[in-house]
């Protein structure tokens, strides 16, 4: 597999952590980020799912748009290397149901390796 196929950025998720290392609230921790994480990327994955459903590429670009950015600051290299294709595949008129569910299933996957590496797990999980 290579390196675009991992779920995490293994120096994405390091630069991260050293840079909330000593965080003075527990909201600018990592696990801070990978909490608010969790919860938007859900959000977006909302958005994404009925955007799909109502046929709305423009608004399915935007919200699956939305989700690359915030994966990719937190280090979840392959969502949002998927979020980043729907994004292009909605723009250009030719996404399929697939690209959504591509986007959908690697979601959980991700949301558990960044909590394991919350407690100090391996960020370049496969």
């Amino acid at each position: 597999m290579t390196d675009e196929g991992c779920l995490l950025d293994p120096a994405q998720v390091a630069t991260l952590q050293a840079l909330t290392a000593g965080a003075s609230t527990d909201d600018l921790s990592f696990a801070g980020f990978v909490r608010l994480f969790a919860v938007t990327s859900t959000t977006y994955l909302q958005d994404i799912r009925a955007a799909a459903a109502a046929g709305d590429p423009g608004r399915l670009a935007h919200a699956a748009h939305t989700l690359k950015g915030a994966a990719l600051q937190v280090g979840a290299r392959r969502l949002g290397a998927l979020a980043q294709q729907l994004d292009h595949a909605a723009r250009d008129g030719n996404w399929r149901r697939e690209d959504v569910d591509a986007l959908v299933g690697v979601v959980a996957d991700t949301h558990a390796a960044l909590q394991a590496a919350c407690v100090g797990g391996d960020a370049s999980v496969r």
